[in-house]
């Protein structure tokens, strides 16, 4: 499954998965290790996330907002463009994969939210 390139905050009721990649940068590239680890959970949370690939030097205006400073650097953010979770210089797939089960598990709480010890999110405007 391919990963939308994208260059502003995604629209919509759900969460994003960002990566913020370059092409000088081997594993955030298209079918890179990091790449791969997205497009192997993308599918399982289809419909609950959004996931999408930003060209960090291109989209350099919402890589500053969002505080990229490195490449790969996974942004999770929630429903409201919400900065969530930042993962930089993130290769490692467990690391990954638990923070986006977080982020679902965290938007379907939200609702119902209670107690919750996740710190608040970084408004992005």
């Amino acid at each position: 499954m391919s990963i939308a390139n994208v260059t502003s905050l995604p629209e919509g009721e759900i969460p994003s998965v960002l990566l913020f990649w370059a092409p000088w940068h081997g594993a955030s590239c298209e079918g890179g290790p990091v790449d791969s680890i997205l497009k192997t959970l993308s599918p399982m949370f289809a419909g609950k996330l959004n996931f999408g690939r930003v060209e960090a030097e291109a989209c350099n205006d919402l890589a500053e907002k969002l505080g990229v400073s490195v490449i790969p650097t996974v942004c999770l953010l929630d429903a409201s463009n919400n900065l969530v979770e930042k993962i930089d210089g993130c290769d490692d797939a467990a690391e990954i994969t638990q923070a986006v089960k977080r982020l679902a598990s965290r938007s379907l709480s939200a609702s119902s939210q209670s107690g919750d010890d996740t710190p608040p999110p970084v408004a992005v405007e």
